[in-house]
């Protein structure tokens, strides 16, 4: 029940474009001021893939704390204009780039549990589009990974005049799946309906006599 309502405070205090503040104690859980060196230079490689490939800027992390456990925590804003299915995997794309990125590193050593999964990752983009904030509110404002469910939430949840808001939430794993279908699908389709080469007479122009 705890779990839910930081996750409720974690989305009115970003509605109101109040980050969260990283200085709290929930479940025991305590932020890693030890030498961090290392962590910091693999989250700001990944950052900076993510910031070409995928447009997304880091606003904060930070690593976790607690009982035979660790949590990542990273927070990121951009500008793109997305639907559902693409949300969903952009998400899964950056939680499986940086689950890879630390299990395959000597940060893994100093995080429990070994290998490191994405139960112990707490991800959180903001859209921040003028053009979802004014023109459309049904494309995905808000997206986030916490214990392990994937939340996804319109553009309405930031209209703080409304009484409710379009979501939608779903295992993790379940994510993971829908996107793993979806391009295995789109890359059947595409097998099966190759594209035709263009004419060498596309750009020819014929007038009537």
């Amino acid at each position: 029940m705890l779990r839910h309502l930081l996750t409720i405070i974690l989305l009115f205090s970003l509605t109101g474009c109040v980050k969260p503040n990283p200085e709290f104690s929930v479940d025991d859980r305590v932020l890693i001021f030890d030498n961090t060196d290392d962590m910091s230079q693999l989250i700001w490689g990944y950052a900076t893939e993510l910031k070409y490939e995928k447009h997304l800027r880091l606003e904060q992390s930070y690593v976790i704390s607690g009982e035979n456990h660790s949590t990542i925590h990273i927070e990121f804003s951009t500008q793109d204009i997305l639907e559902l299915c693409e949300a969903r995997q952009l998400l899964v794309d950056v939680v499986e780039g940086l689950l890879d990125r630390v299990n395959n590193s000597a940060v893994a050593f100093s995080l429990e549990p070994d290998p490191f999964t994405a139960d112990h990752l707490e991800i959180y983009i903001d859209f921040e589009s003028y053009y979802g904030l004014w023109t459309d509110p049904f494309y995905i404002g808000w997206v986030a990974l916490e214990g392990g469910m994937s939340y996804f939430y319109a553009f309405t949840l930031k209209y703080k005049d409304l009484d409710f808001w379009h979501s939608r939430y779903e295992p993790y794993f379940q994510s993971k799946s829908f996107a793993l279908f979806q391009r295995a699908a789109e890359q059947q389709y595409e097998k099966a309906h190759p594209k035709k080469k263009p004419s060498i007479l596309t750009e020819e122009r014929y007038h009537p006599l």
